[in-house]
């Protein structure tokens, strides 16, 4: 899953924020100024697979896709009072922005899987909010599709045919028979 059209969506759509972009950093908090808040940073998280059919001859499996907005707020109050009242509105953004909306073609719409506190200080809030999407793996998708493309056309068969032996009850290693058969376009 790629984050940008998840972030173009949430600057589309959310005028709260002054600032949002994707992040991979341990310390968010030093790279944000404060005076562009509140913000928002688009993280990927955790992905899960799950085998949905085996046939033997093709794999389908669902992989879940975890990614978070990490939502940083100003915190002007010693309690925190007022950062916290702004999460209810800023949340009912992100549902509206994200909420059913498919990130493209391959992925089925984001859901919603829960928010928590990240840090609290006494001048920052960053809350956050957590979303998954599920996309499917099909054969196109993998080694085997690979190897079945290398194998070129399929152009014909040939059989050696091995009686049992009346006494022995099993082949006695030389062919009595061979047939070849030549598909077309050979």
């Amino acid at each position: 899953m790629k984050i940008s059209p998840i972030i173009a969506q949430i600057q589309a759509e959310c005028p709260s924020f002054t600032q949002v972009a994707g992040a991979l950093t341990d310390d968010l908090e030093k790279a944000i100024s404060q005076a562009k808040l509140p913000a928002a940073y688009v993280v990927r998280l955790d992905e899960d697979g799950e085998i949905l059919e085996d046939m033997g001859n093709e794999c389908y499996q669902e992989i879940t896709e975890y990614f978070a907005v990490l939502v940083i707020l100003n915190n002007q109050d010693p309690r925190a009072q007022q950062a916290a009242d702004q999460l209810d509105d800023i949340r009912a953004e992100l549902f509206k922005a994200l909420l059913r909306w498919c990130p493209d073609a391959a992925h089925d719409k984001i859901e919603y899987t829960g928010g928590s506190l990240v840090t609290l200080t006494r001048d920052r809030l960053i809350y956050s909010y957590q979303f998954k999407t599920f996309t499917t793996v099909q054969k196109e998708d993998t080694w085997q599709q690979v190897a079945y493309e290398r194998m070129g056309p399929f152009k014909g068969v040939d059989i050696d045919v091995d009686e049992i032996g009346p006494r022995e009850h099993k082949p006695d290693g030389t062919p009595e028979a061979k047939i070849k058969i030549e598909t077309q376009g050979a």
